[in-house]
């Protein structure tokens, strides 16, 4: 991809020497055993937002680089690896497989799950791609995400849905190296190849349909609920596992694509084409805004307001509306944003869980 000529000239205007890909190498020493290459000043996603908050406050305290630069890598790279992930069929993208170097560079770890396989399929609605959104726009404005972001995901899909037989030949060399978890693949790779490649597309009705799958992903409540599933195993209370308690809650709302709990908290959705604060104009879909140049239609979580970007005012793991419903992880207007707390602990409580105690990390020798 990053030797495309088109590819080349938009790295060019950016100040980026290479394609941000977080690529890092690995070694195979035995069936089963091998030594992967680590990124240095590289943190998961789970790590930053559990030390810092978010990937603006890690960026903006740990990058000795410009602004610009940094902003432009995590964009480039956010787009590559939504396209990557997609065409591979990565699943299990909890927090600890996705990281983020000093450097401003997204990328994925882990692929023992891919070609559409997960963990949680059995209770969960698959998503495609990972992609947090609100992260993103928190760090580079909703500026570059439409001047970098949306045209690099067309470009890098584009490129690499023109050349199939050799993502497919790379799949099925993959699955041939580990047939035990990819027993009899190869009719499933090619099926998974030609569904996402669209060889017969044009690139324009291409770049809608990557564009359309994306949006569909972005800041989805199943991402947010693997990342809380990622954590219930290590939480005890008293020496026990509550697994079963916070799972119970948890897996439950997965099992309605982590869902609406009261869909839109106490309140029906809105579905106008104004900001109700503001009165500007707002689009119902990233792809169409980036087309108007106008925000994206927003709506809170708990009074389901039709908002703008600029009247929303974060997103949040979860809160207990005005009814005493959970509600899964979502955006909070302003004004709703003074009455709700974004914190797991919520959802623990809804639980039955009074107290929690999380067991120290183990690091690795």
């Amino acid at each position: 991809v990053g030797a495309d000529r088109r590819m080349r000239e938009v790295l060019g205007k950016l100040g980026l020497p290479e394609l941000p890909t977080g690529k890092y190498r690995i070694q195979a020493v035995d069936h089963g055993v091998g030594l992967i290459q680590a990124i240095p000043n590289a943190k998961t996603m789970a790590d930053i937002q559990k030390h810092h908050g978010g990937v603006a406050p890690y960026l903006h305290t740990h990058s000795t680089e410009s602004v610009d630069l940094v902003h432009a890598r995590y964009a480039m790279s956010s787009a590559f690896w939504a396209v990557v992930s997609f065409l591979l069929g990565l699943g299990d993208r909890h927090g600890k497989n996705v990281m983020v170097s000093a450097e401003g560079v997204f990328f994925h770890i882990d692929f023992g799950w891919a070609l559409a396989r997960d963990p949680i399929d059995n209770v969960a609605r698959w998503v495609p791609v990972r992609l947090d959104y609100h992260q993103l726009s928190e760090l580079v404005g909703e500026g570059m995400v439409k001047r970098v972001f949306w045209p690099s995901l067309y470009l890098v899909y584009n490129i690499i849905r023109g050349s199939p037989a050799v993502l497919q030949d790379m799949l099925l060399l993959a699955a041939q190296l580990d047939p035990q978890s990819f027993p009899d693949s190869r009719d499933p790779i090619r099926d998974l190849v030609a569904r996402r490649c669209r060889s017969s597309l044009s690139d324009e009705d291409a770049a809608l349909f990557i564009g359309g799958v994306v949006q569909g992903a972005a800041d989805r409540p199943s991402v947010w609920a693997r990342d809380l599933l990622l954590r219930v195993p290590a939480l005890t209370r008293g020496g026990v596992q509550v697994l079963g308690q916070v799972g119970s809650v948890a897996l439950g709302l997965i099992q309605n694509g982590a869902a609406w709990v009261g869909d839109g908290g106490s309140g029906a959705w809105t579905r106008g084409g104004q900001c109700e604060r503001c009165h500007c104009e707002v689009a119902e879909s990233f792809v169409t805004a980036g087309l108007k140049g106008t925000s994206r239609r927003h709506h809170c979580r708990s009074c389901g307001r039709t908002l703008c970007d600029t009247r929303i005012n974060g997103v949040h793991t979860c809160f207990v509306d005005d009814v005493g419903a959970v509600v899964e992880g979502g955006k909070l207007c302003i004004e709703c944003d003074g009455k709700h707390k974004g914190q797991v602990e919520d959802l623990l409580l809804a639980a039955g869980i009074q107290e929690v105690v999380e067991e120290p990390e183990r690091e690795l020798d």
